[in-house]
């Protein structure tokens, strides 16, 4: 008898230990894939096609400049580089959020910071400016799964992100924007909270889309990018169900997803995580492996 309960406890510490039997297991043998060596994949990033170098005009400044040039705003005065800094040199908006937005154009010109004051300005306190303006109506979010054209739109508006994204330190400040986000609950659209609701779920979607871009993956830690994965599934049965607002239909799929395709560093990191059979089974649906046979 106490032979075969040193044996049942053995059994029980190899289970724990190796992880057998359990349905949630987390493992790392996925697919057998192609590297991007081996096929060669043409892959050429959102980021190279639409961000500026260092030194180079903003996509924005071009937007700006024809709409002042339109006179499609009245007489208005930019601010300078000197009132978009507070007394302690730090990057803040000099507006009245609220009258501001009353006005698409208007809105474009006053969200334009001075090069100066943006080449000086620290990555969290544009990513900061470039989401204050992302969160309203008059984001550009098209979303048609072309990652260069959505880009085009998101930094023609906002020479913040711009800047932001010529940097190599950008990633882990939008990661720890969506890992501290709360994605918003579906409610009644005559409900006053509902328009807010909608920016936040719309901005939300373009973190994801500037997360899914090879830059963010080579950025951040190998740890930081499996704790992403893992939110990004786990919100997939709400969206799904209609709990968590979502900017696909019924929330049949995860925007971030969208982009991961061969050549882009996801593809091959993600194959690489350890996930449970649930979580690759959310994966799997919506990216595709190119297997070898």
């Amino acid at each position: 008898m106490e032979k075969r309960i040193i044996s049942i406890i053995l059994i029980i510490a190899v289970i724990a230990i190796t992880g057998c039997g359990r349905k949630g297991t987390a493992t790392s043998e996925h697919k057998n894939i192609y590297t991007k060596e081996e096929l060669q994949t043409p892959y050429e990033s959102a980021i190279e096609q639409c961000v500026g170098k260092e030194g180079e005009a903003y996509q924005a400044k071009q937007m700006r400049d024809s709409v002042v040039s339109s006179e499609k705003v009245s007489p208005f005065e930019e601010y300078s580089a000197k009132e978009w800094v507070d007394s302690e040199g730090h990057l803040k908006i000099p507006f009245d959020r609220e009258e501001i937005l009353k006005d698409a154009d208007m809105t474009r010109v006053a969200y334009y910071i001075p090069d100066e004051a943006a080449h000086s300005a620290k990555t969290n306190e544009l990513i900061d400016v470039a989401f204050d303006y992302l969160n309203s109506a008059y984001s550009m979010n098209r979303f048609d799964y072309l990652a260069s054209t959505e880009l085009y739109f998101l930094v023609r508006d906002s020479n913040a992100l711009e800047e932001a994204l010529r940097r190599d330190d950008w990633a882990e400040v939008v990661y720890n924007y969506y890992m501290d986000a709360q994605q918003p609950e579906v409610i009644g659209e005559n409900d006053k909270e509902y328009t807010g609701r909608v920016y936040m779920a719309n901005l939300l979607d373009i973190v994801e889309f500037l997360l899914a871009q090879p830059e963010a993956c080579e950025q951040l830690s190998d740890e930081q990018k499996t704790l992403l994965i893992k939110k990004l599934v786990a919100e997939y049965s709400d969206k799904k169900s209609g709990k968590l607002m979502s900017g696909s239909t019924n929330g049949e799929y995860v925007k971030f997803f969208t982009w991961i395709e061969e050549g882009n560093a996801w593809y091959y990191a993600i194959n690489n995580m350890a996930f449970t059979a649930d979580e690759w089974k959310v994966i799997d649906s919506m990216v595709e492996w190119n297997e070898k046979e």
